[in-house]
C-alpha cells in the first residue's frame, strides 16, 4: 500500500538526477539522496513482503523458512519503528506457547533478534515460567520478562512469583 514499483522508482530516481544537475546541486549528495531512497524504497517492499507472507500458508519446508525468515523481518521492523517514534522498551513474544492469547510463538531466538535489532530495551512475554525463564535471561539478554499466567493460572500466586522471581536474580547475578 502507497509503494510504488521498480520502474516508477528508476523513473522518480532518474527524474531527480535531472532536477539535481539541472540545478547545479552536489552530485555526491544526488547520489547519497537516491541511496537513502532506494534503501527506504526496499525496506518498504520487504515489510510489505513480510506482511503478506504472514497471511499466506506454507506448502514446502523451503516456504516455510522463507515465511519464518519474512515475519522476523516484519518484527525487526516493527521494533525499529518503535524505537523511532520513541518508545522507551519494545515487548517481544509471544516466546513460548501462552494461553493468555493466540499469538505466534517467536521463541528464544526472535527475542534475541529483536533484541540485536534495536538499542532501547526489549522485555520478553507469552508462556514464561519459573522453569524457562534462566534460558529466556541467558540467551536473548533482554532487559526484563513480563508475565501472566505463571502468576495468575497456578494454585499459589505467592510461591509462583517468588520463583520467578528468585530465578530471574539468580540468571542476572550469573550473566552480569
Amino acid at each position: 500500500e502507497g509503494l510504488i514499483t521498480p520502474e516508477e522508482f528508476t523513473e522518480l530516481v532518474a527524474e531527480h538526477q535531472a532536477d539535481q544537475i539541472e540545478n547545479n546541486k552536489s552530485p555526491s549528495r544526488t547520489l547519497a539522496c537516491q541511496q537513502l531512497a532506494f534503501r527506504t524504497y526496499k525496506a518498504a517492499e520487504t515489510e510489505q513482503y513480510a506482511q503478506s507472507a504472514l497471511k499466506t500458508p506454507a506448502k514446502t519446508a523451503e516456504e516455510e523458512q522463507a515465511k519464518q525468515a519474512a515475519q522476523d523481518l516484519a518484527r525487526q521492523q516493527q521494533a525499529k519503528q518503535a524505537e523511532a517514534d520513541g518508545a522507551d522498551y519494545v515487548g517481544a513474544g509471544a516466546t513460548f506457547s501462552t494461553g493468555t492469547k493466540n499469538s505466534s510463538v517467536i521463541g528464544v531466538e526472535g527475542i534475541k533478534k529483536i533484541r540485536e535489532a534495536i538499542s532501547i530495551p526489549v522485555v520478553a512475554i507469552g508462556g514464561l515460567t519459573h522453569t524457562n525463564i534462566g534460558e529466556v535471561i541467558t540467551e536473548t539478554g533482554c532487559a526484563g520478562v513480563a508475565n501472566v499466567s505463571a502468576i495468575y493460572d497456578v494454585d499459589d500466586p505467592y510461591i509462583s512469583t517468588k520463583r520467578l522471581h528468585d530465578n530471574i536474580k539468580i540468571y542476572r547475578t550469573i550473566n552480569s
